[in-house]
């Protein structure tokens, strides 16, 4: 579908492949810390088989501070960051903002699942809905290409093979939560790029053509 070819293309302005390996390497970092903080080895309290819950909302609470730092370092470039409240309940969602796109991220317990329902979600879907529209008229593709997207980070861990999953999703039907366009693979499976390319030192050459200066004299 060429309006779909548009928005992963424009996606990528923003999300191109050194953002999303710092966004796989963001995640993983999430996994340690949450490991650290929810371990029924250290913690007797978490040894509860409502721990599968605990740590997803742990990890949709570290993911940002981590996040922040890797902008503050420029791992991550060209975005800035918001707050956003939910409501009135005091939860703010973060917000990672390109010059096409704003993302945000929702942890779910699998893939298949869709981010639960709040005002704030429903509103990014109603932005989003056009696009649903636009893909029955080619003419459009173009101007489509000019909006802003919004974009969700959903992620977590498969609950049956433990296997981290991520992926960039833009949801589009106000109606509906689980109508989406799938924007990338499965981020935690893409391969790391080198932080710093290491370069060869090649020292100059030294020729040496096996020839002797011979210095004897000879007497007549």
């Amino acid at each position: 579908m060429k309006i779909l070819d548009s928005l992963t293309e424009t996606v990528r302005q923003d999300w191109h492949i050194r953002n999303l390996n710092a966004l796989q390497a963001a995640l993983q970092e999430v996994e340690v810390a949450v490991n650290d903080r929810v371990n029924p080895r250290t913690d007797p309290l978490m040894d509860t088989p409502n721990r599968a819950m605990y740590r997803g909302q742990t990890r949709w609470i570290l993911l940002p501070p981590i996040l922040e730092r890797y902008l503050s370092v420029n791992r991550i470039t060209g975005l800035t960051s918001r707050w956003m409240p939910l409501g009135s309940n005091g939860v703010h969602q973060y917000e990672l903002i390109g010059d096409r796109t704003s993302l945000v991220a929702c942890h779910v317990t699998q893939s298949s699942d869709s981010p639960r329902e709040c005002e704030y979600r429903k509103n990014r879907r109603e932005l989003n809905t056009s696009a649903q529209t636009l893909m029955a008229f080619e003419q459009e593709i173009q101007a489509e290409a000019q909006r802003m997207h919004y974009v969700t980070l959903v992620f977590g861990t498969e609950p049956k093979t433990n296997e981290p999953f991520a992926y960039l999703r833009m949801y589009y039907d106000e109606a509906g939560k689980t109508c989406y366009f799938k924007l990338s693979s499965n981020i935690m499976r893409m391969p790391r790029l080198l932080d710093h390319l290491e370069e060869e030192v090649i020292e100059a050459p030294q020729v040496d053509l096996g020839l002797k200066l011979d210095t004897t004299r000879y007497r007549a």
